[in-house]
């Protein structure tokens, strides 16, 4: 247990790892704000071109689409990956599940 005379001393180093942990963290992670602003439109003229613009620019609507947002490349990418995933471990035939089993849920 610590005596009272080092619990100032531990608290104040504990504090100074925490603030250059998360000033180090936040120099390494892209602020994604500032990541989709278009500075080529003025926010006078056009404030959704402006704030949203580069994200725009990076993820165009696909031609078989009629709308695309985040919730739609979220899903592109997560099937693209389980594509991958299922090419790099294919189901094994005895995992498979044949017509004549048994079925455990009758």
């Amino acid at each position: 247990m610590l005596t009272h005379h080092l619990r100032w001393p531990v608290l104040v180093a504990v504090s100074a790892l925490l603030v250059v942990g998360q000033s180090s963290f936040a120099a390494e992670k892209p602020d994604f704000l500032t990541a989709n602003i278009d500075t080529s439109v003025h926010p006078g003229d056009d404030l959704f071109r402006y704030a949203n613009g580069a994200w725009f620019t990076r993820n165009p609507i696909p031609a078989s689409q009629s709308a695309w947002g985040v919730a739609d490349a979220v899903r592109e990418q997560l099937y693209t990956t389980l594509r991958a995933t299922h090419a790099i471990f294919p189901v094994r035939k005895s995992m498979q599940i044949s017509p004549d089993s048994p079925n455990p849920y009758r």
